[in-house]
Parts: structure tokens; sequence; C-alpha cells
């Protein structure tokens, strides 16, 4: 509502719509649209295991697009990361490091943001190795064509023929948009995909979803991840998590409210 009187105030409509009529309008709308049970729908969590099927909706693409996506999946998995949080991925915020014990491992810094209010972020270390040697194998395809500069996007636009788009002036890549456009395409060409309104978004949710099943307490995901501040949306994931898993029935409190049995009616003589 704001939005709207401010772009009629600067094309000469002063406080218009009126607020207590506009305001009346949208409870009346909210109200309609409950008694219709027109909920909005989350994303499902996309798990390591779905994660794993979606693989499948990529080998169609020219190797740059197929490994762009696999990137994706990857990358918002182990971060853990809004598609918007993605889009600003730049080729310096990933690092791969030798360990001493002969291993690897990838360095992402990754922006936060929430409610378009982005933070200096954080770090997050990963060691999976196929995570790895999907993201090296993605920049280095983008090396071979000479846009792997530290300050260049890390998600690129693809044509259907495999070419790569150019930057703008403004200096980015995918937008948030494109990049869930890009898992719902891989949704669409995987055969049996079992996650009904799977967003990106799903791939933020992954994580906690697979420590529940494993049998990680919401306060240990928490720990753990160090993404969310409160238990609400954790517990969300942890519950889509153990109902995944054929868990979600275990637990003490789903145990005391099955322990209180009302008996049958009886039928009276016949």
């Amino acid at each position: 509502m704001a939005a709207i009187r401010d772009a009629n105030a600067r094309a000469g409509y002063e406080n218009w719509p009126p607020k207590k009529a506009t305001a009346e309008l949208i409870r009346k709308q909210a109200a309609e649209h409950a008694r219709a049970r027109r909920t909005s729908k989350s994303s499902p969590p996309v798990d390591a295991a779905r994660i794993a099927h979606l693989q499948q909706g990529t080998t169609a693409d020219t190797p740059l697009a197929r490994w762009r996506d696999l990137t994706i999946l990857h990358l918002g998995y182990r971060t853990r990361a809004r598609r918007s949080e993605q889009a600003a991925y730049r080729i310096d915020s990933v690092a791969f490091e030798h360990l001493e014990d002969g291993t690897e491992q990838m360095v992402v810094g990754k922006r936060t943001s929430k409610s378009d209010h982005w933070s200096t972020g954080r770090e997050y270390v990963v060691r999976d190795p196929v995570a790895i040697t999907v993201v090296r194998t993605y920049i280095s395809l983008l090396a071979e064509l000479g846009q792997a500069e530290p300050q260049l996007p890390l998600l690129r636009g693809i044509t259907r023929w495999g070419r790569l788009m150019p930057v703008p002036a403004s200096g980015t890549g995918m937008t948030g948009h494109a990049v869930n456009r890009a898992f719902k395409r891989m949704v669409t060409r995987t055969p049996g995909f079992d996650a009904k309104n799977a967003t990106s978004h799903g791939l933020r949710a992954g994580v906690p979803a697979d420590l529940a099943a494993q049998g990680y307490s919401t306060a240990e995901i928490l720990v753990i991840t160090e993404d969310w501040k409160s238990t609400t949306m954790v517990e969300k994931y942890a519950k889509a998590g153990l109902r995944r898993a054929g868990k979600d029935n275990l637990g003490r409190a789903q145990q005391a409210l099955d322990s209180l049995v009302v008996p049958p009616p009886t039928h009276p003589a016949q």
C-alpha cells in the first residue's frame, strides 16, 4: 500500500488510495483467502537424496550449463543460500585449500540477505569432494572462456546453444529469479521427482532436514549450521526431514499422544 501511494504521489495523486479504505479491503481479501484455504505454500526441503535425483535433470544440457546448474544445487545446499545470495556469488567468493593430510576443502564466502538488508556475511568450509569437484569444474570451464576473473559473477546466464551471456555494465550475472528458474527447469526434467512446489529455496532447508533425520536435535542443528537465530524455521525443516525419513512418529511427544486411547463405541443389543 505504501509503494502504491508513493507512486501515485509522484504522479500527482497525493494521498491516494485512502489508507483506511485500502486497509479494510486488504483485510477482507485476506479473510476470503483464509476461508478458501488459499495459504502460501513453502518450498519443501531439498535434501541430499533429492539433490542426487535432481542431477539427472542436468544431463541434457551443454557442459557449461550442466556444471553451472550442478553448482547451484551443491552450493545452495552446502551454504544454505537463498537464491539472492547465490546470485551474489563472485569468482573470488570461492577458494580451494589443500590440507596437510592431503585432502582438500572449499571455502565459500556468502553475503547474507534478509528483507533487502545485506550483511558482511560469513564463510562456509565445504569438504565434500563431490561439491568441490562440481564447483572446480564449472570455474575451470569459465576460465577456458577467459571469464574467471575474481570480480566476475560466479553464476552466469547461458543461452540454449551453450554460449555464455556477457556481463552487463552493472557487473551482475544471474538474478535470483534466474537461479530459481534454472532450478525449476531441473525439476521438470527429472522424472519421478517427489517434491511438489519445490523451489531453489528448498536447498537452504536441505541440511537441517538431513541432520534431523540423522538424529540431531533442533538445538544442535542451530549450533551446527549457525544460519538461524530462532528455532521456528529449523523445527519446520527438521520435522520435514523426520517425516521423509519415516521417523516423525518416534518422538516422545507423539508417543505420549498415541498412548491416549479412547475405547470403541458399544453397540446396543439387537
